[in-house]
């Protein structure tokens, strides 16, 4: 499951920049095969942070991931010429990433709806307690 598709990167006004990154016959119209294939590069970097800590694929897109990879797409299509404000909407979705995979940034990973998640423990009535103890 894609984490943005083209529609995204759109929806977030950068239908412009895109045809300027990826028209190279000058036809103005988005060439959608740098943009897939940014997006798929995007969306390798999401997993090998998820992988960690969440089942792939994940059952839903949480919000934050959509707009992570939104910026590593577009910072993978600049290229060599990434202009300041890409390389920091760029570092600021590495940063999350990174602070997902710590657990300090939590996400909806659709775990619970699939009965993944935290594990259920159950253990037997405790033998030896701090009274059973107190004269040893």
């Amino acid at each position: 499951m894609p984490y943005c598709t083209l529609q995204d990167l759109i929806d977030r006004g950068l239908e412009a920049e895109l045809v300027q990154l990826t028209d190279l016959a000058g036809a103005g119209t988005i060439d959608t095969v740098p943009v897939n294939r940014a997006i798929a590069d995007a969306d390798a970097a999401i997993n090998a942070a998820l992988r960690p800590v969440a089942t792939l694929p994940l059952t839903t897109v949480d919000p934050i991931l959509t707009r992570i990879a939104c910026d590593l797409a577009r910072w993978y299509l600049h290229g060599q010429s990434v202009p300041d404000p890409v390389k920091e909407r760029a570092d600021q979705a590495r940063a999350d990433l990174r602070r997902i995979a710590e657990g300090t940034l939590k996400i909806d990973t659709g775990a619970a709806a699939t009965g993944l998640g935290e594990p259920e423990y159950e253990a037997p009535e405790r033998v030896f307690t701090d009274d059973s103890l107190a004269d040893y």
